[in-house]
């Protein structure tokens, strides 16, 4: 049998695929997550991740709670977030990136244009 033929479920004239399975194996171990963002009141804690999932393009982790329920918390804000471009160099965050700083020109711009005209003239 083909690679088609074997995703085929059924026999005879039925042919309908049987779509990928996507819930976790029970026993599918996925590690823990601490929260990092400075201002999550359970940031410096580690907890399970039960599931991770994609919301609205934002990944998210279900973690187990501590009274054994589970909530729910952007991966960026815990140390599974991807490392700033930054990181291997030896300079801290970048203020401004390009785009800012042409948002700041045209303000500057504006402000300018606007003020020739305007009251104390």
């Amino acid at each position: 049998m083909g690679d088609a033929e074997m995703n085929l479920v059924g026999s005879g004239d039925w042919g309908y695929r049987r779509p990928a399975p996507t819930a976790l194996h029970p026993n599918t171990h996925l590690g823990s997550a601490e929260i990092t963002h400075p201002y999550h009141p359970l940031r410096g804690q580690r907890f399970p991740v039960l599931k991770v999932r994609r919301i609205g393009g934002i990944e998210s982790l279900s973690l187990r709670g501590t009274a054994g329920g589970t909530f729910a918390v952007s991966r960026e804000w815990t140390d599974r977030a991807d490392r700033p471009a930054y990181a291997d160099l030896s300079i801290g965050p970048l203020f401004f990136d390009f785009g800012c700083l042409l948002d700041l020109a045209e303000l500057i711009q504006t402000v300018r244009g606007s003020g020739r005209g305007g009251v104390g003239k």
